[in-house]
Parts: structure tokens; C-alpha cells; sequence
């Protein structure tokens, strides 16, 4: 029963003779009963809130402001792809990085105008095989090699010394040979160096290949260093500081270098692999490379008496003295300022 619409009410008469009276008979007023009070539950609580949460509109999303950019220019790239920029297989102290050789500094023009002329000069018309070094130089004889014409190159087998020099024959479209499968001699051989004395003796092995660059010399009938003139020398380790490079076993580097020390070595040590890799340097023969600074060699004599004892001392694969004992170069071309010098060894 509802007590919320109006009650009725009754009208009685009461007879009192004379007098007549009327009485109305109101139902009690009985208030509303108290609306019962739900319990507290504050997981429902939470329920609310997360479906009023979801039901909430996401905040409008403004669109960030348009970047700024500056003005370049798109250079439509050759129909032939450049040669990549030589890139040693251990970081070099001094490396030029150049892709392009349309705008060469004075150190780089001198480098191609070294290699331009030593191709020009021993790359006979079909060459069984020919070596290629390592080196920034090399990248010019590369070059060089790839605007011959296809009939002197296409049957050539190009023998790398490394991975640099692989990349740049891969990228020149140059059929390259292993060492290994060359039956007989190597028609001519192109390198580069570190430094060159008056005799041409050489030190070679900034990149990390001496082995295989001393194996390929050794093979090779002519033997042609290229560089840029600052590379020239009145005596050896005069203007290349760094030192001797050696090829080391990795479980003999203690002891070469006590013995390096005992020779006259100033601070032999085992080259760094940074920035390119944390650790020592290491060839593609799993080797370490030693630097050992050692004083000037003023005399060919001195250079034949340190060879000999560099290659005494157990441990040590090779060095990156290129002498007459081992193979130092017929004829050199060093580029610059004035031109191109080709230099033979003088006598001794």
C-alpha cells in the first residue's frame, strides 16, 4: 500500500436533535518509510569509476608543428657507381675518406696522379695476373684499372690483399683470384706505403694486411709502390712515428714485446682496434698487430740488420719491412706538387 496519494476522507453525520453536525474521518498520516541504505562497497566504487573513466572522451590530439628543414640540393648519382672510399682492415692513424674524386685536395690529387701514371706505365695490354695492395693510394689504381678498356681487363685475375682491396675490385666489376689458385707468377703487383727511403726500402702494414701484401710482392714479377710525396724519406721511421708493424700470434704477444724492448724498441705495443671495435686489432688471419717505434734507420744496413731480427723472434708472422731480403720495390711514383716522380732504388 502507497501512503504517497492523497488520503480519502469520509463525512459522517451526527444527529444532535436541533443541531446538526458533520465530522470528517481523516486516515492517519503514516510518513514514508525510510529509503534503505545500500552498504559502502568499494569495489563497485572502483567499477564506476573505471566505466566513468572509459567513457570519457580521449583529449583531442594537436598535430605537432611542421619541421624545419634547410635547403640541399639532390645530386642524381653516375650511371656507374663510384668506387666506395678505401677502408682498411684495421683503423688507420690517417685516413683521407674521400668518395668523390672530382674535387681532390693537393695530397689527394698527388695520389691519383701517382697511380694514374704507374698503371699507365706497367699494365700491359692482357695481364695474367695482377696484384692489388691496400692502402688510400690503391684506390686510384683501382680506378685507373676500371677506365681501361674491357678487352685488356676482361681476361685479368686481380689477386686482394685484404678486404679493403676486395671491395674496391668487387665494386669496379674486376674478376678477382686467391693467392692460392694463381698457378704461376704475377705479372705486376701495385701497392701502397707508409714510408720510402732512398734505397726503396718500405715500411707497409698501417692497414693491417702485411702478410698478404708481402706474399703477393714475393710473387709478383714487378713490383710498383705508389704514394704521395709526403711518404718519401731520406731515412726509414723519420717521418712515420708509429713504429715497426708486426704480425703477432696472439699467445706470443708477451714475449714479443720483452723482446722488442731488448732490441731497442722504444714503446712497443699492441694496436688498438677503436673506434671500429673494443680490443686489440685484429688481421684477417686472426692475428694481433705490434707497433714498435724503433729510431731512424739512416743506412740500408741498419734496415737489413732490424729485419733480420725482427724475423728471429718466435711469435712473430711478419713484419712490414719490405726489404731486399724479402721484396722491396723496383720503381716507385710519388706525386706532387710538380708532377709525378718515378724513382728506381739507388745503389748502395
Amino acid at each position: 500500500m502507497s501512503f504517497n496519494r492523497e488520503p480519502r476522507r469520509m463525512r459522517l453525520p451526527i444527529n444532535l436533535g436541533r443541531n446538526r453536525l458533520s465530522c470528517t474521518l481523516s486516515p492517519p498520516q503514516v510518513p514514508p518509510a525510510p529509503r534503505r541504505q545500500r552498504p559502502y562497497r568499494p569495489a563497485e566504487m572502483r567499477r564506476a569509476i573505471s566505466l566513468r573513466l572509459s567513457l570519457t572522451p580521449p583529449p583531442r590530439q594537436v598535430p605537432p608543428p611542421p619541421r624545419q628543414f634547410r635547403s640541399f640540393h639532390v645530386i642524381d648519382p653516375p650511371r656507374r657507381s663510384p668506387l666506395p672510399s678505401p677502408l682498411p682492415s684495421c683503423p688507420r692513424r690517417a685516413h683521407p675518406g674521400a668518395r668523390e674524386i672530382t674535387s681532390l685536395s693537393s695530397v689527394e690529387a698527388s695520389k691519383r696522379a701517382a697511380a694514374y701514371a704507374a698503371v699507365d706505365a706497367h699494365f700491359s695490354n692482357a695481364p695474367g695476373y695482377v696484384g692489388i695492395g691496400s692502402g688510400s693510394t690503391v684506390f686510384y689504381v683501382v680506378d685507373r684499372i676500371r677506365q681501361l678498356s674491357v678487352g685488356r681487363t676482361s681476361n685479368t685475375g686481380f689477386v686482394p690483399t685484404g678486404h679493403q682491396s676486395r671491395e674496391l675490385l668487387r665494386n669496379a666489376g674486376l674478376r678477382m683470384v686467391r693467392l692460392e689458385d694463381v698457378p704461376g707468377m704475377i705479372s705486376v703487383a701495385f701497392d701502397g706505403a707508409d714510408e720510402v727511403d732512398g734505397w726503396l726500402n718500405c715500411v707497409k702494414g698501417g692497414g693491417g694486411c702485411l702478410l698478404l701484401e708481402k706474399l703477393v710482392a714475393i710473387r709478383s714479377k714487378v713490383f710498383i709502390v705508389v704514394a704521395d710525396q709526403t711518404k718519401l724519406s731520406h731515412a726509414l721511421l723519420t717521418s712515420y712515428r708509429h713504429g715497426i708493424p708486426l704480425e703477432v700470434f696472439p699467445s706470443a704477444v708477451p714475449y714479443v714485446l720483452s723482446e722488442l724492448r731488448s732490441l731497442g724498441s722504444t714503446d712497443p705495443r699492441v694496436r688498438d682496434g677503436a673506434p671500429a671495435k673494443l680490443g686489440p686489432c685484429v688481421t684477417d688471419n686472426g692475428n694481433f698487430i705490434v707497433d714498435a717505434p724503433f729510431p731512424p734507420l739512416a743506412t740500408s744496413g741498419a734496415v737489413v740488420e732490424l729485419a733480420e731480427s725482427l724475423k728471429g723472434i718466435v711469435g712473430v708472422v711478419e713484419h712490414g719491412i719490405f726489404w731486399r731480403g724479402d721484396r722491396r720495390p723496383e720503381k716507385a711514383f710519388f706525386g706532387g706538387a710538380g708532377g709525378v716522380v718515378r724513382m728506381e732504388a739507388r745503389p748502395e
